[in-house]
């Protein structure tokens, strides 16, 4: 048995069990966790101290271990214990109010079976799941293709910000509204 303590959350951890549990019904059970010790978010160090900074890009995978290791290599991840682990009774976890979600740049570093032969995974009360960050699909070596294009995307950035450098000589800002004496309405 390998035991993943959450930081930050007292008491709950998540094991991953060897060799995995087959049930009747065929599946098969590779992690445990106390019963109704809910849902919570893997968040290792690194990922804690930029979630309130949304200028950090932030990855969210599945997996403890994927976002350990993430961290390890710099990239600040959140690891989710499946891929529906963010929602518990039907509506997202209160962990995800933590997070500045405002303007900041999220990938989605899922396993791979989702995105090719269990597209049902990502079906939900009918409804398909439509992601509102950039969605990764990585194999080893882990993270490289995420980093890729985090450099890109930040080479972009710094492109627009020089250009923004130059044109904002060209076209300088309106004065502002002037202020209004009040007793003179």
């Amino acid at each position: 048995m390998l035991c993943f303590p959450y930081p930050g959350i007292d008491g709950f951890c998540r094991d991953k069990i060897f060799p995995p549990l087959k049930g009747e019904d065929g599946h098969t059970t590779r992690y445990l966790q106390r019963k109704d010790s809910g849902v919570h978010l893997y968040i290792p160090p690194l990922a804690r101290a930029a979630l309130t900074n949304p200028d950090v890009t932030l990855y969210i995978t599945e997996g403890e271990k994927k976002a350990a290791k993430a961290c390890q290599e710099g990239f600040p991840c959140i690891g989710l214990g499946g891929l529906w682990c963010w929602i518990e009774n039907g509506k997202p976890i209160a962990e995800l109010d933590c997070i500045a979600w405002q303007e900041r740049h999220v990938v989605l570093v899922p396993d791979n079976d989702p995105w090719q032969d269990r597209h049902d995974l990502l079906v939900r009360g009918g409804r398909e799941v439509v992601f509102a960050c950039e969605q990764v699909s990585l194999s080893s070596p882990l993270f490289n293709e995420a980093r890729r294009r985090e450099e890109c995307r930040q080479e972009r950035l710094r492109t627009e910000e020089a250009q923004s450098d130059t044109t904002s000589d060209q076209h300088p800002m309106p004065e502002p509204w002037p202020v209004l004496d009040s007793a003179a309405l």
